[in-house]
């Protein structure tokens, strides 16, 4: 497990509730249909899941899965009622390599937030998502792998001088 630096990012964004494989099923069919019907499926340059819990942003986002893509060209994105423009959360992330079926992605993101808990260098940080910076267009209807990256937010724990 490495860290990474991720900039914020403005990303075209559609919300499902709930957690798990279900909402993110939900939120990346909302996604392939408004690009579908948008004809700009061509202009994604990156796919991000980002998954908040309830105790987050004191329910702002509440319980939900977010579906971003990253669109080349920002004028080009049509307005639509179901999906929207906002921003990726930058900042400090745990980064692992994975390459499993989507339904794997949750349990290694709890294996993932385990290991950082017990590492002394790094902090959890709650204020932000978990992230899934899709490599491979995420595929949920089979078990065909699709390779990730998954990124936990942290933050560095200062050493005691």
């Amino acid at each position: 497990m490495g860290l990474v630096y991720l900039r914020p990012k403005q990303v075209t964004c559609t919300r499902a509730g709930g957690s798990g494989t279900a909402a993110a099923i939900e939120a990346w069919q909302r996604m392939h249909d408004w690009l579908q019907r948008k004809a700009i499926a061509g202009l994604v340059t990156t796919r991000y899941g980002l998954q908040f819990r309830a105790d987050q942003l004191e329910g702002f986002y509440g319980d939900c899965y977010i579906a971003c893509v990253e669109i080349s060209s920002v004028g080009a994105v049509p307005p639509a009622h179901d999906c929207q423009i906002d921003h990726l959360p930058g900042g400090a992330f745990a980064r692992r390599r994975f390459i499993g079926p989507c339904e794997d992605i949750a349990p290694a993101f709890s294996s993932m937030q385990t290991e950082v808990r017990a590492n002394s260098r790094y902090a959890a940080d709650g204020s932000r998502p978990c992230i899934t910076v899709f490599l491979d267009p995420p595929e949920f209807a089979t078990s065909m792998p699709v390779k990730t990256d998954l990124l936990v937010p942290v933050a560095t724990l200062r050493q005691a001088a």
